[in-house]
């Protein structure tokens, strides 16, 4: 009886170690092979580290993951390239608006754009688009912004207006009014023929008495930042944690809104991988909520700009955004006032006039998706 035992112990010991190997072989093997495109090198894209962390995690776990610079051109050709020698393919940018196309030509291929959107997602059923709730951690950076102004003006800069940058405008613009409904916000839109530049826009919100500014979509470009600390006002950045990833300003820095698309493309890639779960067809949208967005301070080397009480606050402003308590807006009609600077004397104040349109927002609707909201076609 007791060898029968030990016999039975032996056996579920076996099983049980196979049936570890069984499933560490799907995480630390397998046979997934992916590329990860962005438009130009990635050691100048502000989201170039979060995208080479991502790599190396996915390389972790056991998949191939293929980094692929454009440097700014054949976007389409290398899109095509990819597809050709990969079962999955991740673009990072704007600049890869073709991708509905060549998904179409690949429809045996899994693609991914990343931080943006085609119009009409179901029409491409293996494609799929997340985009962020930018607004979100923008409301909380201007109600930072609000509370810090000396000034009663605080400011936007931003290369072009598109929906991504409307989202960051209108949740900035919200979340400061919530803290002074008087407050003044000077918006200022880059000239088109130097959109990479952030000085002159910078400039220009100083020029209009603003000495807190929102900076939007400018990369690493540091334009901004050195007019700050020329000029003695704040900024606050998007997309990465520019105290850390800009310590050489960080005493200009008042917080950042980060946004973590490097964690959404390991996400959307293991999910896949150990689940063979795919949103194809969809646009899928993550936020506060999922752990996608947040507003940062730096970290233990960086200058606090923004006290205990102030960070307090705002905690409990990101809660009530998590509770649906506040409901964040995503479009803002003061666009339509933004200061846009021509090509000429773009940095003169007076030469100015209004820009267009802002570009489409997103609604909060829809099911779950890396613990996401599934946004439906307009």
């Amino acid at each position: 009886m007791k060898k029968s035992i030990s016999l039975i112990l032996v056996m579920v010991v076996i099983v049980g170690t196979l049936s570890l190997i069984s499933y560490r072989s799907k995480s630390f093997a397998s046979d997934l092979k992916i590329a990860i495109l962005t438009a130009d090198v990635f050691e100048d894209n502000y989201t170039g580290q979060t995208i080479l962390d991502a790599s190396q995690t996915l390389k972790s776990e056991g998949i191939t993951a293929d980094l692929i610079e454009c440097k700014g051109d054949s976007f389409r050709l290398r899109m095509t390239e990819a597809a050709s020698s990969h079962e999955m393919v991740v673009c990072v940018g704007k600049q890869f608006w073709e991708i509905g196309e060549v998904s179409r030509e690949y429809p045996g291929v899994k693609f991914v754009w990343m931080n943006n959107t085609v119009e009409n997602p179901e029409d491409y059923p293996n494609l799929e688009n997340v985009t962020f709730y930018e607004n979100q951690g923008a409301y909380l950076a201007g109600y930072v912004a609000a509370a810090l102004t000396e000034t009663g003006v605080i400011g936007i800069i931003m290369p072009e207006k598109n929906s991504s940058f409307t989202r960051y405008a209108a949740g900035f613009i919200q979340g400061a009014r919530s803290v002074n409904s008087s407050v003044d916000v000077v918006t200022v839109i880059a000239s088109p023929g130097n959109s990479g530049d952030s000085s002159a826009p910078a400039m220009t919100a100083i020029g209009n008495d603003a000495d807190v500014i929102l900076e939007v979509g400018f990369g690493t470009d540091t334009g901004v930042y050195e007019a700050a600390k020329d000029k003695g006002v704040f900024i606050i950045g998007t997309e990465t944690d520019k105290k850390i990833t800009l310590r050489k300003y960080d005493e200009q820095i008042l917080c950042s809104v980060k946004k973590d698309i490097g964690r959404a493309i390991v996400r959307v890639v293991t999910r896949y991988d150990d689940y063979d779960q795919f949103s194809g067809g969809k646009n899928i949208s993550v936020g506060i909520n999922e752990g996608y967005v947040d507003i940062c301070y730096g970290d233990e080397y960086s200058v606090n700009l923004v006290d205990e009480n102030l960070v307090t606050q705002i905690r409990y402003l990101r809660d009530s955004i998590i509770n649906n308590v506040i409901a964040v807006d995503t479009q803002t009609e003061e666009l339509d006032n933004a200061i846009q600077l021509e090509d000429t004397k773009a940095a003169d104040v007076d030469e100015t006039e209004a820009g267009p349109d802002p570009g489409g927002g997103q609604t909060e609707t829809g099911g779950d998706y890396l613990e996401g909201r599934i946004v439906p076609d307009k």
